[in-house]
């Protein structure tokens, strides 16, 4: 949707919606009684936080001058000739830490095949043959030595790289950047020119996910949704990706200060950088795509991994998100309200309405059944999640049709239906990474051992 016509559409739409759902509900008799009124309200929770986010967003891609294509806020560049980008561009560097990657080395090479002249790899202390496999193909990889994870692992490869080269793309080892062969590499250097004549910090790019199964689909509409319409919506206070393009300097104080820690690291990096004052944008220019989660397991244990890192930093830096707070209301909206109140301070709210919703969905199964396994309360009406799936999947529609391209909304309209109960699903790791931070303050250890750490930390005030 572009335009003013096409924004007060979608709001038109989304109220008409609610008040739908207002009305069906009155005509159910789910609204008789305060009690009845109580539980439609938590049983609709969920949808109301989203809705008000996606109003909110809606109206700062406005107050941006974001467009579909290009960067999420006006850098005010004149344009310039391929010729002028080659003639004035700083050189810059694409590096990124490899562990273990002797199985997956060969699709990542061949990938960042157009950039070898640019790449700048450091073997993290990998107990397999992937540094000899580098240096045998002609690939630019240093010797680590020790396993220090990637922040330690890039820190160390920074001080390392010419001092003419100013601007650096950390990559991790399962993207691919999404162009064609010839245009790959000018593309690339437009994007890092207009990076460098910008003076911001950093930028993050576009990520997708192609299809596989249900559960990737479902993983790559999420990050259709957190691009397109989350990170696009921050204008200059973006939140750094995996895969972010950073100017030197400020990516090696960042890094001086970082706890290193692998739970979070590029929010972290995100955190130190706006805090300080500087800008960090997103950029679809460029699309990177990653390796979805296959399992359940493995997403779950992602997921707890996430929001460990999440919840870690508010205990750890909550002072660099007050002061962020402080450059404006979208500023304090991001930091404050969506990521610590809706996310952290409201959860149990919100697992209290999927709660209703699964009772409901759950006698709805029972009553189609005849069964009559569940009895009759007023808190697992069937008509409460029915009310709330039709009205969550026309918010998604709307949501899909602001955030995403028109040549790829397509694509993932089959997955729509089944979508918002993914969506809800994702409360339950996000509320073992949250109890992992409590339980490792308290007592030393997690409920839940992801993947990404054995011996994680969780510190007051950022300290190691």
């Amino acid at each position: 949707m572009r335009g003013d016509l096409d924004r007060t559409l979608a709001t038109a739409l989304i109220a008409l919606t609610l008040i739908a759902g207002w009305i069906a509900a009155r005509t159910t008799g789910l609204l008789t009684s305060d009690s009845k009124i109580v539980i439609y309200v938590m049983a609709n929770l969920i949808l109301t936080f989203d809705v008000i986010d996606l109003l909110g967003r809606m109206w700062a891609r406005r107050i941006n001058g974001s467009q579909f294509q290009g960067p999420s806020i006006d850098l005010c560049l004149p344009e310039i000739s391929q010729t002028e980008i080659a003639l004035t561009m700083a050189p810059y560097a694409i590096v990124a830490s490899v562990h273990d990657a002797a199985d997956d080395i060969d699709r990542f090479i061949a990938a960042m095949q157009p950039f070898k002249d640019r790449m700048w790899l450091i073997d993290d202390g990998s107990r397999d043959d992937t540094l000899r496999r580098l240096r045998l193909l002609g690939w630019n990889c240093i010797d680590g030595g020790i396993n220090r994870k990637k922040p330690g692992a890039l820190m160390h490869l920074l001080r390392l790289l010419p001092a003419e080269i100013e601007t650096v793309l950390v990559l991790d080892p399962d993207v691919k950047l999404v162009a064609d062969p010839g245009s790959a590499r000018p593309l690339m250097d437009r994007v890092i020119c207009d990076l460098q004549r910008s003076g911001a910090a950093a930028l993050t790019p576009r990520f997708v996910v192609y299809r596989h199964g249900w559960l990737e689909e479902c993983q790559a509409l999420e990050y259709e949704l957190c691009c397109g319409l989350g990170r696009r919506s921050l204008g200059d206070i973006c939140t750094n990706s995996g895969v972010s393009i950073y100017r030197r300097s400020a990516l090696q104080s960042v890094l001086s200060r970082h706890t290193l820690s692998v739970y979070a690291e590029d929010f972290e990096n995100s955190l130190l950088l706006l805090s300080a004052g500087e800008r960090v944008y997103y950029d679809d220019r460029l699309v990177f795509s990653t390796e979805p989660k296959r399992t359940w397991v493995a997403l779950f244990s992602q997921r707890v991994g996430w929001a460990f890192g999440w919840g870690r930093l508010f205990v750890e830096r909550l002072p660099l998100l007050l002061r962020i707070a402080r450059r404006g209301p979208l500023a304090t909206y991001q930091y404050l309200i969506y990521l610590g109140f809706n996310g952290i301070v409201m959860l149990p709210m919100k697992l209290l309405s999927a709660a209703i919703l699964a009772a409901s969905l759950l006698k709805g199964v029972d009553d189609l059944l005849g069964t009559q396994l569940m009895p009759d309360r007023d808190w697992n009406q069937p008509i409460l999640f029915a009310l709330s799936y039709v009205k969550t999947s026309v918010v998604l529609c709307i949501a899909c049709a602001v955030a995403l391209p028109r040549a790829d909304r397509l694509r993932h309209a089959a997955i729509l239906p089944f979508y918002c109960m993914y969506s809800i699903l994702q409360f339950i790791p996000i509320t073992v990474g949250f109890l992992n931070v409590a339980t490792m303050r308290l007592f030393g250890r997690r409920l839940y051992a992801d993947h990404y750490d054995n011996n994680p930390q969780v510190f007051l005030g950022g300290a190691r």
